[in-house]
């Protein structure tokens, strides 16, 4: 620990030194700014460069983190190395960060608002998202080009198999030939189960009704009220649409895992071709292809609404508080919005906690799962169940009304 203080006493003593020098030859508390602020205009390139050296070094490590979890699983969760490669990414490109940091606050050189272009010119923080989604946009077709040359390779195991059979008999089971011959031909199938699953748990048309805007939620540039809602007039529809498009990905590198262990033994215990975890792979698959609809059938199954309440109303406190009044339900709807966005994600995670749970995890319960979901349900639709909680205690005439 000694070595760090004496490395921030010296960069503290280096800084202040070399800002103040100029001002050392006299003049005004003015002089003296301005000639700390030329001699300091340059610290932000100093700290992009060491931030772009180090997003370097943890690519390098990410990099290295996947050869380990290839060779090693348990011993290096791939989490790790992923989160090293997202972040080596991020300090990489620090000064667009930052600028979309500024923007999406409504600082100078960003806009306000929801960002839907899908460029990251716009400067803000949605835009940056926008450009990910954009960016990555042909993921799933990746996916499904895999799955067509898995399958092609499925079907070719098969027949190799159906000759072994052919030429040794009950040595080589016929059903082994049948089990990759059938995966390989539903494999190469990707998109249309992709298809088939999405009408099964409900298309786009029975959506949750979680769209948000900050129309009429707007205050003065600078405020904490009006970066609230800024910063989730932004986020809100590019981070949904993120969302969305994580859980089709996922969806389909899920669809292909389940039909791989259609080709193992029943051994495999829960994932076997019938066993419980594959089952659970299959139907998590088609959730995660259909998670808007879903996210709308689990509230409503509890609300009985797919219309998350984000108007809000201080009921007792309009005619005394003024314009605090204004400033308070701007936070509150940008805190409403804020928690759509974690009870979706909420969602998500309960899904894969249950399959977890199938699979045999002994660190998932199905409890956890469940309370996943239903909390994830309850903070999609917050202003609603506060005025469920409200209409109980009997204080709805003089609380907080959302709408």
């Amino acid at each position: 620990m000694l070595y760090k203080k004496i490395t921030k006493t010296l960069l503290l003593t280096g800084l202040m030194t070399v800002s103040a020098f100029p001002a050392l030859a006299g003049g005004t508390v003015n002089d003296y700014v301005v000639d700390v602020s030329d001699n300091v205009i340059n610290y932000p390139q100093v700290i992009a460069f060491i931030c772009y050296m180090g997003g370097f070094v943890l690519i390098a490590l990410g990099v290295y983190g996947l050869k380990q979890n290839v060779e090693n699983p348990q011993g290096m969760p791939l989490r790790n190395p992923l989160a090293k490669l997202g972040f080596g990414g991020i300090f990489m490109a620090l000064p667009p960060v930052v600028s979309a940091l500024q923007g999406t606050f409504g600082a100078s050189g960003g806009g306000g608002g929801t960002t839907t272009s899908g460029n990251i010119a716009d400067g803000t923080l949605g835009g940056l998202v926008d450009q990910i989604v954009a960016n990555t946009s042909a993921l799933p077709t990746v996916v499904s080009f895999i799955g067509y040359m898995a399958g092609f390779l499925f079907a070719a195991v098969g027949v190799y198999k159906l000759k072994n059979h052919v030429e040794q008999g009950p040595q080589a089971p016929l059903s082994d030939a049948l089990k990759y011959l059938f995966t390989g031909g539903v494999v190469m199938s990707l998109p249309l189960l992709a298809k088939v699953a999405t009408g099964t748990f409900g298309d786009g048309g029975a959506a949750q009704d979680i769209g948000w805007n900050n129309a009429g939620y707007t205050g003065t540039p600078g405020t904490l009220d009006d970066m609230m809602i800024r910063l989730m007039g932004n986020t809100f529809g590019p981070v949904t649409n993120l969302f969305i498009f994580f859980c089709y990905t996922a969806g389909a590198v899920l669809m292909l895992v389940a039909l791989h262990r259609f080709t193992k033994s029943a051994q495999e215990g829960p994932r076997g071709p019938t066993g419980l975890g594959t089952i659970a792979t299959f139907v998590l698959a088609g959730v995660l292809f259909s998670i808007a609809p879903m996210v709308g059938v689990i509230t409503e199954t509890i609300f009985g609404t797919r219309d998350s309440m984000t108007e809000v109303s201080f009921m007792a406190l309009n005619a005394s508080m003024g314009a605090g009044s204004v400033h308070a339900e701007r936070v509150t709807v940008a805190i409403l919005a804020f928690l759509i966005v974690v009870g979706i994600l909420s969602i998500i995670r309960g899904f894969f906690v249950l399959r977890g749970v199938a699979e045999g995890n002994g660190q998932m319960t199905m409890m956890s799962g469940i309370s996943h979901v239903i909390a994830g349900a309850i903070l999609v639709n917050f202003g609603g169940f506060a005025n469920i909680i409200q209409e109980t205690l009997g204080i709805h005439s003089y609380g907080v009304l959302f709408n």
